[in-house]
């Protein structure tokens, strides 16, 4: 099949132990026994109640609430037990400084869910200030792997039809695993795919039309099912039902393994596909697109920094 043209264990368990230790220090200066409803654990489980609501309003994905559901359960691990009154910047620092250097994407990720977490607990009169808005994001530099025609092509060799659909959707149009996982029949229409993407809202909340290509005829095709799908998904299992995100996430990565063992020229040569993420194949739709507005962001800057990955073209001087 052709494209149409255009952390470890260790790492784990040590992080474990230093927020343990860090956890063990507050409780003996702060007091391991608090009431329930003063600690952080009770503004995170407030902002959870918030979380399902969103979800219910259809503000919110159920693959994103499961996300945030994630940050959480590593927030409460380090801060679970800490009186609200007493988080203050330097523990928070002192957090920054364990978290962020094992991984700074995830800790700017759990910031922004101790940030709101707090915000609904100010609301609610739980606690009178957000210390967490005094604490910065980590600077990360933007991912710049490129799947070229060929990787993506060697990886559709060993996909089902499932992934093979959505790994040619998002290459020619650049949608997010999520959104093409909640894409329903009846989004595809005469004149194309017309579709409202998750991760805008408010006034840029506004939808995206595709008009038939190859690339989207050919992922329209594969997708094609024999049975009826529950709720009209695009893409289904074998029972009809939606997939779930762990659920294709474990398709994709059945496909990728085996084309990277596939890749090897000797048993016990290194292979020559280096394994990339199904949320590259958005910055390839990105960088291969002419289109900057394909990816549905408003600003330009954004999309050249973080989704055009191919090397920048220069005149030489001479």
């Amino acid at each position: 099949m052709l494209l149409p043209a255009p952390e470890g264990k260790l790492a784990r368990r040590t992080y474990g132990d230093d927020l343990h230790r860090m956890l063990d220090d507050w409780a003996r200066t702060w007091g391991a026994t608090v009431a329930v409803g003063d600690t952080v654990a009770a503004a995170l489980d407030a902002y959870l109640g918030v979380l399902a609501q969103r979800r219910a309003r259809g503000e919110l994905r159920e693959s994103t609430e499961k996300d945030y559901r994630k940050h959480i359960d590593k927030l409460r691990q380090v801060f679970g037990a800490v009186r609200l009154v007493d988080v203050d910047v330097p523990m928070l620092v002192r957090w920054r400084d364990v978290r962020g250097a094992k991984s700074p994407t995830q800790f700017n990720l759990e910031r922004t869910s101790l940030l709101e977490a707090f915000k609904v607990a100010v609301e609610r009169g739980m606690v009178g200030t957000n210390p967490v808005a005094m604490l910065g994001r980590m600077k990360t530099t933007p991912r710049d792997r490129y799947a070229s025609n060929e990787e993506v092509n060697a990886v559709l060799k060993h996909a089902s039809n499932t992934v093979a659909a959505a790994v040619v959707l998002a290459v020619s149009t650049g949608l997010r695993q999520g959104d093409i996982l909640s894409l329903q029949r009846s989004d595809f229409g005469p004149d194309g795919l017309t579709f409202r993407p998750s991760k805008t809202k408010g006034k840029t909340r506004k939808a995206l039309h595709f008009p038939w290509t190859p690339g989207i005829r050919l992922a329209h095709e594969l997708a094609t099912q024999k049975v009826a799908a529950i709720a009209g998904h695009w893409l289904t299992r074998r029972d009809g039902k939606p997939y779930t995100s762990d659920g294709f996430r474990t398709l994709w990565d059945r496909a990728m393994r085996k084309a990277v063992e596939a890749s090897r020229p000797a048993p016990n040569a290194a292979p020559n596909l280096n394994r990339f993420t199904f949320h590259d194949l958005r910055a390839k739709a990105g960088t291969d697109g002419d289109d900057w507005g394909l990816l549905g962001h408003l600003d330009q800057k954004t999309h050249s920094r973080v989704y055009d990955r191919k090397p920048r073209v220069v005149k030489p001087a001479r």
